[in-house]
């Protein structure tokens, strides 16, 4: 374990299926571990974890949501023991995701997406935006958008907007994307059909959990980018797995969260469905960084045009001097 006081990277884990031997789902439903040793932090009984089903709410819950059950189990983090809390849904709950700075969740049912206030419990949203059932949701690390997809899984890196975003897919290949203009980055190929992925913090190498429980490590920084396969964590798939700073609560057993989870609402609260896939779309205002986004954005712009402008003149210049060079290099001498 580091050092009192430091900080613990540590890797969340769950498997498709509770250890043998514990009854169905009473066995380890989550793992966590410390990156630098592989010594063991915790692990959360109850229930068993759907795939890209498994979030930490404002470092002080773990949710789960229910394997083959409608609705998302929450822990407290310095608790071990079952499930302190469930929350009801409308349906079987295909990704989870919870907004980093805690103020929301975002559940994939079907086709739709629904998004709830942590701090009210109000159903805020119901979006219809895709054809095929959700597979998976991510938050952009400053809460302002998330993403979604179908029958894929992903996940967001930092930078908001400008972030790189992890894709991993049944066909056996991992993919990462630039989220401001959609261009593929990378693409590496593996034997096994790929589960779950994601980035350590410093997004120097990226991690993907295999159908047959296998995890590799991809080096970003390395110019061959062969997968390592580092271990055979579990006979079953991994179906959720991510990298994070351990929060305080997970390490002090005499912690408790702050604010008590409330009762989360099954009914649309103060808003209409978006049921139209064809309209102009809803605009959501996560917090308040949707004004300062734009306005980062506009700078940017700016920044850009100016410097495109710099470069025009200075081709400008270089190409009076090398005109200027050639006459006298090429002048007949007297």
């Amino acid at each position: 374990m580091a050092a009192a006081g430091g900080p613990v990277e540590v890797a969340v884990v769950s498997a498709a299926e509770a250890s043998p031997g514990t009854g169905g789902g009473s066995g380890g439903c989550c793992s966590v571990w410390e990156v630098g040793s592989g010594a063991s932090v915790a692990g959360y009984r109850g229930g068993c974890c759907a795939a890209r089903g498994l979030a930490l709410l404002g470092g002080e819950h773990l949710l789960g949501a229910q394997l083959g059950k409608a609705f998302v189990g929450a822990w407290e983090l310095q608790r071990k023991d079952q499930l302190q809390q469930k929350i009801i849904c409308p349906g079987l709950v295909s990704c989870l995701t919870a907004a980093p700075n805690g103020l929301y969740i975002l559940a994939g049912i079907a086709e739709s997406i629904y998004l709830w206030e942590v701090s009210s419990g109000n159903l805020l949203a119901i979006l219809n935006r895709h054809y095929q059932d959700l597979s998976c949701l991510a938050f952009t690390d400053d809460s302002s958008h998330f993403l979604s997809g179908a029958k894929d899984n992903l996940y967001c890196g930092i930078g908001g907007p400008m972030a790189r975003v992890a894709t991993a897919s049944l066909d056996q290949t991992a993919k990462l994307w630039e989220i401001s203009s959609g261009d593929l980055l990378l693409s590496v190929v593996f034997d096994v059909s790929i589960m779950s992925v994601t980035l350590d913090l410093a997004e120097y190498h990226m991690f993907c959990g295999g159908m047959d429980g296998s995890i590799f490590q991809v080096d970003l920084c390395s110019w061959s980018r062969t997968p390592d396969k580092l271990a055979l964590g579990s006979r079953c798939p991994i179906t959720n797995a991510f990298l994070t700073l351990a929060p305080a609560n997970m390490l002090n057993p005499d912690s408790k969260p702050s604010i008590p989870l409330p009762k989360f609402s099954r009914h649309l609260h103060g808003m209409e469905t978006s049921e139209n896939p064809t309209n102009d779309g809803l605009t959501l205002c996560l917090g308040l960084h949707q004004k300062n986004l734009m306005g980062d954005q506009e700078q940017l712009k700016i920044q850009v045009t100016e410097l495109e402008e710099e470069v025009r003149t200075l081709r400008k210049i270089n190409k009076s001097l090398f005109d200027f060079s050639s006459r006298i290099i090429t002048k007949p001498g007297k």
